[in-house]
């Protein structure tokens, strides 16, 4: 799996929201740290617990921007949001049923999220908010 890492091409024009962003890349390469030194195992259950507190506290950012701003894609982005909150609780009880595998699995779910929300989604609300004066 190639490595997507933080670059300002990234970037979605708001500090604040990139700074959050680069949390989960942080988050992403300890994980695959882990994993190539073989305590993925060990590494796991920390950052799930890490990606529930960025879910707690970057989405209600972005959300209650959306608000404050009337931004039309609220509602499809909060499903992206819900989808990912769903997820990371199953990896979390997963996790703690002591399936195998879900360093592995929480890798490959952050590096989708990652391309997908972050360089997709994300991406489209920058062109909204800029103007309102967010940055």
């Amino acid at each position: 799996m190639a490595l997507i890492k933080w670059s300002q091409d990234l970037s979605v024009g708001v500090a604040s929201l990139d700074a959050q962003h680069q949390k989960l890349f942080q988050m992403f390469d300890e994980l695959n740290e882990a994993l190539l030194a073989g305590k993925g195992r060990e590494a796991v259950g920390g950052i799930i617990d890490g990606l529930i507190d960025y879910a707690q506290e970057h989405f209600v950012r972005e959300e209650k921007l959306f608000t404050q701003t009337a931004y039309r894609d609220a509602a499809a982005h909060k499903l992206e949001h819900d989808a990912f909150i769903r997820k990371t609780a199953l990896l979390k009880e997963d996790h703690l049923g002591g399936k195998d595998g879900i360093a592995l699995q929480a890798l490959d779910f952050m590096s989708a999220w990652l391309q997908e929300h972050i360089c997709g989604t994300d991406k489209k609300y920058t062109a909204h908010l800029n103007p309102r004066g967010i940055k």
